[in-house]
């Protein structure tokens, strides 16, 4: 009784701290995130994990993994966008041999290599619709056939699925079943983007600098003020995962123990990509010095857009706008009576409109 005791306050103790199952954070969304898996830990109920590439869904399912029951048995991953279509099935199901060209031996899948522990399912918006219904009847029957077998073999699993996509709107679009999504889907645990929990970043930041002076020999200890400050002005697209390369960048090219802003990669110093949202997967707008200024990526672009105007011409000779252009058509029409009804002249030569081109043109 006493043991059990201990047990439950090292468990309560543990979710008090700022890490929990791998998983490091101190804010509000991140507390939430380890109270979720602590319930979770021991049971076999379905559970989907969404959030932006980045975040750290595998690092959720492992801790789930970890934490219960299961925990001494296999955690194994699968990702569904990383197979093509025509061998997810085996790379799931096994096969038998001789079921197919090339299949000398019988090959384990990984719901045979998961039997008793755990299957992660990454990705699995990127699921085919017919693989997704195999999926479905496995979930619902707890058994499975390798392909080219007759034999059905039975089950245990526990399944969690991880996707960055929008399952809703896939399912309006036909692309997901929504029965498949209904069996996966029974809690959800949604993680937040880097870039809504940036108290979060100085711990993170030790954490990875701790990584990489045990992993790497970078013996890098700390960060200036100013540096964290920059740190915590960027937005993260790339959300942890980009973080963790930032800082390792950084730790590489310092020269003392302190990581300085002048350590840190031209993105962050500039914090020109790290826009979010919807903004984040159009290009930068690089017509207007402050867009130019702040994109670290595209320098050699952003001297052609500031030369060219946007255009391929010289820069003396800027693109007219529709009602510039109107108004010279009018000009044009009033003082040559043949030119009414018509747009411009077929020849050209008295008038043409700069047509739209690319925003980028290399001559």
């Amino acid at each position: 009784m006493s043991q059990q005791v201990i047990q439950l306050n090292d468990e309560l103790n543990n979710l008090r701290t700022n890490q929990y199952g791998g998983i490091i954070g101190r804010s509000e969304e991140m507390q939430q995130v380890f109270s979720m898996v602590e319930k979770l830990k021991n049971l076999d109920t379905s559970v989907t994990i969404v959030g932006e590439s980045g975040t750290g869904k595998e690092l959720v399912a492992r801790a789930i993994h970890n934490m219960g029951e299961r925990k001494n048995r296999q955690f194994v991953a699968l990702n569904c966008a990383a197979i093509p279509e025509g061998l997810l099935e085996e790379e799931l199901f096994g096969h038998k041999r001789g079921s197919f060209t090339g299949a000398v031996a019988d090959r384990r899948g990984k719901l045979e290599a998961a039997q008793g522990g755990t299957l992660f399912l990454d990705e699995i918006g990127d699921m085919s619709l017919n693989l997704q219904s195999k999926l479905l009847r496995v979930l619902q029957e707890r058994e499975y056939t390798p392909v080219g077998s007759n034999e059905v073999k039975r089950l245990d699993i526990r399944v969690i699925a991880a996707t960055n996509q929008d399952l809703h709107g896939m399912i309006r679009e036909g692309a997901f079943r929504a029965d498949l999504y209904y069996r996966l889907n029974v809690v959800e645990i949604a993680l937040p983007p880097l870039r809504d929990r940036k108290q979060d970043i100085p711990l993170l930041c030790e954490h990875f600098l701790q990584r990489y002076a045990k992993e790497k020999g970078l013996n890098v200890t700390s960060i200036d003020e100013k540096a964290m400050r920059t740190l915590l002005d960027y937005n993260y697209p790339g959300n942890v995962r980009e973080l963790a390369n930032l800082l390792e960048y950084a730790a590489v090219v310092c020269d003392g123990g302190t990581i300085t802003e002048k350590d840190l990669p031209p993105p962050a110093q500039n914090n020109g990509s790290g826009r979010c949202g919807a903004d984040a997967r159009q290009p930068a707008d690089l017509s207007s010095s402050g867009g130019a200024g702040k994109t670290g990526n595209f320098g050699l672009l952003g001297r052609l857009q500031r030369k060219n105007e946007g255009n391929c011409r010289p820069s003396g000779h800027q693109r007219a706008g529709p009602a510039e252009q109107a108004e010279r058509i009018r000009r044009a029409r009033k003082g040559r009576p043949e030119l009414k009804g018509q747009s411009r002249q077929k020849s050209g030569k008295l008038f043409t409109p700069v047509k739209s081109l690319p925003l980028f043109c290399v001559s």
